[in-house]
């Protein structure tokens, strides 16, 4: 966990080049011991396994926690492989269910399949700190195309949700999983920069299996130019 309670000022630093201009939250997330300012890209962290603490086992995204690459690691090509994607701020997020328990899990085929590891704790401080490392706040994940709705009820609105099921950095036992859906207000798509630096837009209901091999770098997965 970053420990930038030490320079609280940092923290609720407004950075221009972390938010769109379309972002309708471009506010401070106050809080009674510190105070956050949101972001709108998130980095890749690959399809839907993260960390595993016990294993130092990473996840096959562009980036991960205590993962460091060099441009030959990313075989599947840096104009393959996602760097960062839109995400927005304040998303509702669902974090801690601790499920799945085990590694190896694949990734959910869909929403409805994702809703067999609902449970945990609810809000909707998505993306809100910029400072923060785990996946829920500077992070993305391909499990989901861009824009894909995942519905959870709680006894009241029903809420589009990103998905965690242990914060990373948080504990030393649980695995990572992560649905972390890109998300924009523009119409029909979301903005990404690949690991190569050239900048994409990606149309909502892509291909699934398309932008999950855009999410590893090291897949080996056959991608067309045209996506």
């Amino acid at each position: 966990m970053n420990d930038y309670t030490t320079r609280p000022d940092a923290s609720q630093v407004r950075i221009a080049v972390y938010l769109c201009p379309s972002e309708v939250n471009d506010r401070e997330r106050v809080t009674p011991n510190i105070t956050h300012y949101p972001l709108n890209y998130g980095f890749n962290e690959g399809t839907w396994f993260v960390y595993d603490p016990v294993s130092s086992q990473q996840g096959d995204g562009a980036f991960a926690p205590n993962l460091s690459t060099k441009p030959s690691d990313y075989t599947d090509g840096l104009s393959k492989t996602l760097g960062l994607a839109e995400v927005k701020a304040y998303q509702p997020n669902m974090w801690d269910t601790f499920l799945p328990a085990a590694l190896g899990v694949a990734p959910p085929s869909s929403p409805s399949d994702l809703a067999q590891y609902f449970g945990g704790t609810v809000d909707s401080n998505g993306h809100t700190e910029w400072v923060e490392g785990d996946v829920r706040e500077t992070g993305v994940t391909t499990t989901f195309p861009p824009n894909t709705v995942v519905n959870y009820a709680m006894g009241g609105p029903v809420l589009d949700i990103d998905f965690t099921s242990a914060r990373d950095g948080e504990t030393i036992t649980a695995p990572t999983y992560a649905a972390i859906t890109a998300r924009s207000y523009h119409s029909g798509l979301v903005n990404t920069v690949m690991m190569d630096g050239s900048v994409r837009a990606v149309r909502d209901g892509m291909d699934q299996t398309v932008w999950r091999a855009l999410g590893t770098r090291a897949g080996g997965e056959a991608v067309s130019g045209d996506y």
